[in-house]
């Protein structure tokens, strides 16, 4: 299949509605700032990649047949700031967006997507959170250093992170879905539609466990390293989630 790449510099003269301004936000490290705007064309059932190293993300699902791309450069200096670049790599049915930052340079990128609801998505920060609503069609998220929060979703979700919480709501739940969540440093929330069933597993080493569903919770020894296998009606989909330092939470909506 025919790919076209594309690097995007971001450059204050790149004719990509790019501007320079100063962040004058109290506090703020990084004062030199360059936004981005772009759109793409998706095949329907398409995926939408993106890939941070030090900043945000945010996703949301929208009833367009096209992605927006909103992405703003910071950075304390303006040499720094320059050697960012944003990897576009694109054919009809993915788009790919990777943050470059070259040893040596200081800086961040947060992403703000609008992908199509029907889109599979994948996410990813190192140094941030992710943050994704409304997508239907399947779901990955990871970080490293941060925050998951995911809303109104339907369709399989892989959830990971180390070291942050972990929080999930469900719109719907197929029959057929696979959904996996963990952290270790962090605590795991989830919300679900009152009549879900499936099977659920679930364990925490240092933390606890509560449900307001009809799930049997293990103790384990003195009271450390509670538990869930258990399943809620005929089964179906299937939940795993699973924290080594952190409460987990699995509530009705």
């Amino acid at each position: 299949m025919h790919r076209k790449h594309l690097i995007v510099a971001i450059l204050a003269s790149a004719a990509l509605l790019a501007a320079v301004a100063c962040d004058s936000a109290i506090g703020s490290s990084f004062r030199e700032t360059e936004r981005l705007e772009r759109s793409f064309a998706l095949e329907p059932g398409g995926t939408v990649a993106v890939k941070n190293t030090n900043g945000s993300v945010q996703v949301t699902a929208s009833d367009g047949d096209g992605v927006v791309l909103r992405a703003t450069k910071s950075a304390r200096r303006k040499d720094d700031l320059d050697r960012i670049t944003i990897a576009i790599d694109t054919s009809p049915d993915r788009l790919e967006i990777e943050t470059e930052i070259p040893r040596g340079a200081r800086g961040s990128v947060s992403y703000d997507l609008a992908v199509p609801r029907g889109a599979r998505v994948e996410a990813a920060s190192v140094n941030g959170s992710v943050r994704i609503l409304g997508t239907a069609a399947g779901t990955r998220a990871r970080t490293v250093n941060g925050a998951l929060t995911i809303s109104e979703i339907a369709g399989n979700l892989t959830a990971r992170t180390v070291n942050g919480s972990l929080r999930v709501e469900w719109a719907s739940v197929a029959g057929s879905t696979k959904n996996t969540l963990q952290t270790v440093n962090g605590s795991l929330k989830v919300w679900l539609p009152g009549d879900t069933t499936g099977d659920f597993e679930a364990k925490t080493v240092n933390g606890s466990i509560r449900t307001d569903l009809p799930l049997e919770i293990r103790k384990g020894r003195w009271g450390r390293r509670p538990s869930i296998n258990d399943r809620i009606g005929d089964g179906g989909p299937t939940f795993a989630l699973s924290t080594v330092n952190g409460s987990i939470s699995i509530l009705k909506n």
